[in-house]
């Protein structure tokens, strides 16, 4: 999933995409039209198929007919939406452009499906408007006014099943009922968390509707089809060859700003039926034939997550709670970090409510203790890739363990100080520091552990 502000008329892209209608559409030349989505979509009368002049008039904060302005500010906005794509794996993109029609059509159902649920989180979380002097008041939105668009292919032709959902930078307050602009910081802070729940559903709905099966989830909460070889996903990933690419001849370059720096203007003109054989073609050589491809559905009995209570969640909680769960690596562990360990940890994946359910049965449950609120940790990506802070309130967690080892620590190292035993002075903790890495927390305990 990827998150990017959108400038004044920059819908354009979307709209010039839509097929002029059905048969344009079904014979592969253009998209399908774009669909109103969001709960604050209906506030203004907008349902159904997205006009692009209606779009550009919402986009401008101006009611849909165009004779009033909605918000108060009577500058164009700088930012007209912000742009979240949610992104099918490639496996996912694969069956979606080589299955039979029926399946090309649960994909496409399943997609549009994880798409709803994943948004709906995103409303719930994230949705809330800035004002005044710059922005320095905040207040809560009852949703978004979104457009969302299902793209088949991506920048280099390849098969890439992705929706963009546009948020109009325009949210209204039930407080005073009025529209004001949208704050973006806890959309970023809360991008990957609903990309995780995104890859979730979806990997459910297309075992409950497919039968297929699923390889290991990895850390950016994404799997691929059990079967797809891993030589046809890298066939068809035109896009990250190019990033690499770009990052190998630039050492060191972010990959975000090389995604940015290797894109390529989209040809709307292609006809995506008519590069259907020469995918096949490169599919069959990369070992996806059709009859592979046939190979890939009805593999997995239907089942479900674990429901909290059952032993299955409380092993899913053991693990969550132990060394290698979520305070492998840090001592705390946040909502967000929480929900993204449960999606990772669930290859047949889960119903976005399911997931949350066991987050906040983990959360109910023995296995944790309740800290302080907000790290501060989160960012902003820029339009260039670069990162700036932003602010996060979020609340913070330990396990039991985490908090005996701690004490533990501290009670022994008070006792041997008084010995003088590993006592250090300030410049030689600082050196030491300097070459390694450590969380924020740890840096501000060291002086008081270790220097005399």
């Amino acid at each position: 999933m990827s998150l990017g502000k959108l400038a004044p008329g920059g819908h354009a892209y979307y709209v010039e995409a839509v097929a002029l209608g059905a048969e344009e559409y079904y014979t592969g030349a253009r998209e399908a039209p774009g669909q109103w989505v969001g709960s604050a979509s209906g506030r203004l009368g907008l349902e159904g198929e997205v006009e692009a002049e209606v779009l550009s008039r919402i986009l401008r904060h101006a009611d849909p007919s165009g004779v009033y302005r909605l918000t108060a500010a009577r500058s164009v906005p700088t930012v007209a939406a912000y742009d979240t794509t949610f992104c099918a794996p490639k496996s996912v993109s694969l069956l979606f452009a080589l299955g039979a029609p029926e399946v090309s059509n649960e994909v496409r159902n399943a997609q549009d499906v994880s798409v709803g649920a994943a948004l709906g989180v995103l409303e719930r979380v994230a949705c809330r408007g800035r004002r005044g002097r710059g922005g320095s008041t905040l207040v809560d939105g009852d949703g978004f006014v979104a457009a969302a668009f299902r793209h088949r292919t991506s920048r280099a032709a390849d098969p890439h099943l992705h929706t963009h959902v546009l948020l109009a930078n325009l949210v209204h307050a039930p407080v005073d009922d009025r529209w004001t602009a949208l704050d973006g910081r806890p959309i970023f802070t809360w991008l990957q968390t609903v990309g995780h729940l995104y890859d979730a559903q979806l990997r459910w709905e297309l075992s409950q509707r497919l039968g297929v099966e699923w390889g290991a989830v990895g850390k950016t909460g994404t799997a691929e089809i059990s079967g797809v070889p891993p030589e046809a996903v890298r066939e068809f990933s035109t896009r990250r060859k190019e990033i690499e690419a770009h990052i190998h001849e630039h050492p060191g370059a972010n990959p975000q700003v090389a995604t940015y720096a290797t894109r390529r203007a989209k040809d709307h003109d292609l006809d995506a039926n008519s590069l259907l054989p020469a995918w096949r073609e490169r599919a069959a050589a990369a070992g996806l034939d059709d009859r592979a491809v046939e190979g890939l559905l009805d593999r997995t009995a239907l089942g479900g997550p674990p429901a909290p209570g059952s032993a299955d969640a409380e092993a899913l909680y053991g693990w969550l709670a132990g060394p290698s769960g979520l305070t492998e690596k840090a001592s705390t562990f946040g909502d967000r970090d929480l929900i993204r360990a449960i999606c990772v940890a669930l290859p047949g994946g889960a119903p976005v409510d399911g997931v949350l359910a066991l987050a906040d049965g983990f959360l109910r449950s023995d296995h944790v203790v309740a800290l302080r609120g907000g790290d501060g940790g989160d960012v902003i990506r820029r339009a260039d890739g670069a990162t700036v802070a932003a602010r996060s309130d979020e609340s913070r967690w330990t396990t039991p363990d985490m908090l005996e080892v701690e004490h533990r620590l501290l009670t022994t190292g008070g006792r041997r100080r008084a010995t003088g035993f590993g006592v250090a002075t300030r410049s030689s903790l600082d050196r030491a520091v300097r070459v390694r890495t450590l969380s924020e927390e740890q840096e501000a305990s060291a002086p008081g552990l270790l220097v005399g």
